[in-house]
């Protein structure tokens, strides 16, 4: 969690900065635009959203807009980049994509190209019961 809130910090500082969308910029990925650069980190924030909710065991139903948009243009958010989500080769970064990303609802479809499987059951700690995390 720590190296997820440092990166967010760093990104933070690099989207405010003016004209960063219309610049290169150094991404971890490679180099990309701006812009390019925030619709990556918008796409991994969205499925880490999921990530989170189901590891906690809070609603999983992501934003349908944020979806079409981001299974929409999946493929030009990722362009030109050193890896993307449907490559077939793979390093650390991404599992391989499926061959198959099975039937489902447009966010079922898009997590299994992300590498997430939304129809296993959710693993709960044993000493999980309902409203343990409510504050």
């Amino acid at each position: 969690m720590s190296a997820y809130v440092a990166s967010v910090r760093e990104s933070r500082e690099v989207f405010t900065a003016p004209g960063v969308l219309d610049q290169i910029v150094d991404y971890p990925m490679g180099k990309a635009s701006g812009r390019q650069a925030l619709a990556v980190r918008t796409t991994d924030t969205v499925i880490h959203t999921w990530d989170l909710a189901r590891s906690i065991g809070a609603e999983e139903l992501l934003d349908t807009d944020m979806i079409g948009w981001i299974d929409d243009n999946l493929e030009e958010i990722y362009a030109g980049l050193s890896e993307m989500p449907t490559s077939v080769d793979t390093s650390h970064r991404f599992f391989a994509a499926p061959a198959n990303v099975g039937a489902g609802t447009r966010q079922d479809r898009l997590l299994r190209l992300m590498g997430r499987n939304p129809w296993c059951s959710r693993w709960l700690p044993r000493t999980w019961r309902p409203g343990a995390f409510d504050t």
